[in-house]
C-alpha cells in the first residue's frame, strides 16, 4: 500500500511552558496556521470543543479548538458566528492593554475553520471567579454583580 501524500505526524510530546518562552506574535501563528492534532473532546461544553495541539515550525503548543460548524445556535447571535465573536473578544482585550484572555485566533482545523485559543492550565490556588460578602471582596478584585444567595444574604460575585 503506497505511503499518502500526506502523512499525518503525531506531534512531539507538549512541553507546559512552551508558550511563556515565545512572544506572543509567534504563539498566534502557531495557533493560526500550525497542524492541529486532536487529542480529545472538551464533553461538557456546549459547542463541538476539542483539546488540540497546534505544530508549527517545531513549536508545539496546547490549545483549544472550536470548528464553526460544530457551534450550537443561539437566539440571539447569528449562526456559525461564535469563533469570530471569540477572536474579536481576545483582539479587543489585547487593544485595551487587558491581559484576561490567552491568545485567540482564527484558524483551520480537522472539521473545518474556527477559533484556535491557547489552552491555559487551571491553577486550583487561583480562582478566576467567586462569590464573596460584599465587604469581603479581596484587593484587586472586580465585582461583578450583587446578590443574594440562598438564605437570602448578601453576596458579590467577583
Amino acid at each position: 500500500m503506497p505511503a499518502p501524500a500526506d502523512p499525518v505526524r503525531e506531534p512531539r510530546p507538549y512541553d507546559l511552558r512552551a508558550a511563556e518562552r515565545l512572544e506572543r506574535a509567534t504563539v498566534e501563528a502557531v495557533l493560526a496556521a500550525g497542524r492541529l492534532h486532536l487529542q480529545g473532546r472538551l464533553a461538557s461544553a456546549s459547542n463541538a470543543t476539542f483539546l488540540a495541539l497546534a505544530e508549527l515550525d517545531g513549536v508545539t503548543l496546547e490549545c483549544v479548538y472550536k470548528p464553526v460548524r460544530g457551534e450550537r445556535p443561539l437566539w440571539d447571535f447569528p449562526d456559525g458566528t461564535l469563533a469570530a465573536r471569540e477572536v474579536a473578544t481576545y483582539e479587543v482585550a489585547r487593544l485595551l492593554d487587558w491581559p484576561v484572555l490567552p491568545p485567540t485566533v482564527f484558524g483551520d482545523g480537522p472539521f473545518g475553520p474556527g477559533m484556535v485559543q491557547l489552552w491555559v492550565e487551571d491553577d486550583p490556588e487561583c480562582a478566576l471567579v467567586d462569590l464573596v460578602r460584599p465587604e469581603a471582596i479581596p484587593p484587586g478584585w472586580l465585582r461583578v454583580l450583587d446578590a443574594y444567595d440562598h438564605r437570602d444574604r448578601p453576596v458579590s460575585l467577583v
